[in-house]
This record gives C-alpha cells, sequence and structure tokens, in this order.
C-alpha cells in the first residue's frame, strides 16, 4: 500500500516521535504505521481533562495496548485563561495542551512532537492551528495531502476498527462562547452523549444552552430521533440529568456552531 509507505517512511527519516493521540480516526492511523516504523522510539501521550470523555480516553488506552505503544497521560485541569470561554479558546487550549506534551518530549530527549491534524483540517477554520504552529509540531496527514476519506480509506484497508469511527471534538465545543465552564455541566454533556451514543446515534452534539439541551444529529439520524417512542426516552434521560428542555436542532449537526 503506497500510502502507508509514505507514512512509514515520513515517520523513520524522524527517527522518533512523540504522539499526540487521541484515539481517533486520524491518530490511531498514525499509531498503527509509527508503531511499526519506530518501534521504542514511539511515545504516545494522551490528555484527560474534565473536556475529554473517559470513553475516548479507554479506547486511546485500548488501541495503544493493541499496538503494543508506550502511552503515557498527562492530566489537566480546566485553565483559568478559558474558564469564561473567550473566542479564543481552542487557541489557548491548544498552546497550553501541547507545551506540556513539548516539555514532555523534552525530558525524553525527543525532538519531534507529531499530532494527527488532516489535509481537509487546512482549509476548515481551526484556530488551535496557531498553537501547533508555534511548538513546530508536524502534521504528517496534513503534510502528505491525506484527506478524511483517504485515512479511512487506509484505515480500513490495514484493519483499524477506528476506520468508520464519528469524528470527535472536545467537549468545551458544547458550551457557547462567554459561558463559564463548569465541570459538572461537561459532566451532564458527556452523560448525555453516552446515553445517545449507547442508543446508536453516532457524530452527534449535545449543546448546552443555560439549562436547554440542544441535540445536534447527522441529518440521516434526525428521523430516528424523531419516534416518539425514541424522543419520550431520550427526553426523560437528559431531564433527569438537570435539563429542563431537551430540543432537536432541524439543521442537523455543524461543525463549528459553538464557534
Amino acid at each position: 500500500m503506497r500510502d502507508v509507505e509514505r507514512l512509514s517512511a515520513y515517520f523513520k527519516n524522524l527517527g522518533s516521535a512523540v504522539l499526540a493521540f487521541s484515539g481517533g480516526v486520524d491518530s490511531t492511523l498514525l499509531l498503527a504505521v509509527a508503531s511499526k516504523a519506530l518501534g521504542e522510539n514511539l511515545t504516545a501521550i494522551s490528555l484527560a481533562t474534565p473536556y475529554v470523555p473517559k470513553r475516548e480516553l479507554q479506547e486511546a488506552e485500548f488501541l495503544a495496548k493493541q499496538w503494543q505503544v508506550k502511552r503515557e497521560v498527562i492530566s489537566v485541569p480546566i485553565l483559568q485563561e478559558i474558564r469564561q470561554k473567550p473566542k479564543n479558546t481552542c487557541y489557548l487550549c491548544k498552546r497550553h495542551l501541547f507545551g506540556l506534551i513539548k516539555q514532555r518530549a523534552e525530558e525524553l530527549q525527543i525532538d519531534y512532537v507529531v499530532d494527527g491534524t488532516n489535509f481537509d483540517d487546512l482549509s476548515e477554520y481551526r484556530p488551535g492551528r496557531k498553537a501547533l504552529a508555534e511548538y513546530k509540531v508536524k502534521s504528517p496527514l496534513a503534510e502528505l495531502g491525506f484527506t478524511k476519506d483517504r485515512i479511512r480509506r487506509v484505515s480500513k484497508e490495514l484493519g483499524l476498527t477506528t476506520w468508520n469511527k464519528a469524528s470527535y471534538s472536545c467537549l468545551l465545543s458544547r458550551i457557547p462562547v462567554g459561558n463559564t465552564i463548569v465541570e459538572a455541566d461537561l459532566a451532564d454533556i458527556e452523560a448525555a452523549e453516552n446515553y445517545l451514543y449507547d442508543l446508536g446515534f453516532r457524530g452527534m452534539r449535545v449543546r448546552k444552552h443555560g439549562t436547554i439541551a440542544r441535540i445536534e444529529l447527522p441529518n440521516e439520524d434526525i428521523i430516528k430521533m424523531a419516534k416518539e417512542s425514541t424522543r419520550n426516552k431520550v427526553t426523560a434521560k437528559l431531564k433527569a440529568l438537570g435539563f429542563d428542555h431537551v430540543t432537536l436542532d432541524l439543521l442537523g449537526y455543524q461543525l463549528g456552531s459553538m464557534s
């Protein structure tokens, strides 16, 4: 597979690397290829914060063990700079988190930090990329022209279970700009999304507007959610979590709708 060979050569040229590993589609492909190319010279680092769902961390742990990659977890509380969710939250957050990863890489005497930014990301509004550039983080998928569709295709060819995993964003993206970020709210959002996940919904978002839950779903799932039995179950569960009103956004899932 030419694509895998190109990625493998990229990592071999680095010699060693620290991979920012979330367990998502992009970083898992990097983990699988880099583990073969670098062996013991690869270290995966995951970040445990109140806005990263525990489900994601558990999946990252499983995948790292599956590919026999050294993995470290850095626990990070909510940064005070982003507590009121300013417009540049993503940049401030990435700057802090990748600063910690860069520091750990230096402690391990590893020159390169790698992340899963892909080629499609370059054409989207992603303010966190500025922080990655400041730390000289390398993004092989973007550099080699790997689009999301291409990443999924290669992942499927390699037998990766993540090949059709829905795209993920951190729980901070569920909170409107200017609102105070509270750990309990993030926990409620995580519980609500876990419930929807267990019902079979993928790629959904539960946006929190005060005590209102606004559910965004891929268009093909809106009819499924509109069934009375499903609506009743979801409404009861989310109200039990503290939401006074549960709404379904008829426009469906929209990337960056809280930006």
